[in-house]
């Protein structure tokens, strides 16, 4: 690898390495970050580009995904303001426009999709961070540091998006992609 000196970037990439960054994005000068700035048509519009909708099952997000927790993510910006949101609580927002930036309340996922953005008491819905450990803790998918899956979350979601956006059947794609149990979610704890 070798480092060109005129745009501090390393020289084998076609583009500058700034591009290939993983993370959340930096605004462009001038641009500030608010975390209260709400969607309006442009932003809606935008977002439903990313979706996959299907008639009875989740409506799969396939737009730029988080890691490590392998949820959607969504930046939407007006008037040099821009917001970095999980896309399921940029649905949240548009069927509740009053949820705001409350951090009390949360954005559950019901269907057990990290890219469902589909609002409805199966899917995605509003909640407490207490009930959604709980849900989780019951159905044994928060296990502290012990891994739940055979792949994380983040690659699953990157794995689930590239089929879809390859032209996968979306209604197929819960079943092909359920997360596989590895030998640590089937052993019993100690107490």
């Amino acid at each position: 690898m070798s480092v060109d000196p005129d745009h501090d970037q390393l020289g084998l990439f076609a583009v500058p390495a700034t591009h290939l960054a993983v993370g959340t994005a930096t605004p462009s000068p001038g641009v500030v970050t608010d975390p209260t700035l709400m969607p309006d048509a442009r932003a809606e519009e935008h977002f439903w580009q990313h979706v996959v909708l299907t008639p009875r099952g989740c409506w799969y997000w396939i737009g730029a995904i988080s890691s490590p927790d392998g949820y959607g993510r969504f930046t939407f910006r007006r008037n040099n303001r821009q917001r970095a949101i999980s896309a399921h609580r940029f649905a949240l927002l548009l069927v509740h426009p009053d949820l705001g930036a409350d951090a009390a309340d949360i954005g559950e996922h019901y269907c057990n999709e990290p890219l469902c953005v589909r609002v409805d008491s199966a899917h995605v819905r509003i909640g407490t961070q207490t009930n959604n450990l709980t849900y989780a803790v019951g159905l044994g998918r928060h296990r502290g540091s012990r891994p739940t899956t055979a792949i994380d979350r983040a690659a699953r979601s990157i794995m689930l998006r590239t089929y879809l956006r390859d032209g996968g059947d979306p209604d197929h794609a819960h079943r092909l992609f359920q997360p596989v149990p590895s030998a640590a979610a089937d052993q019993l704890g100690l107490f």
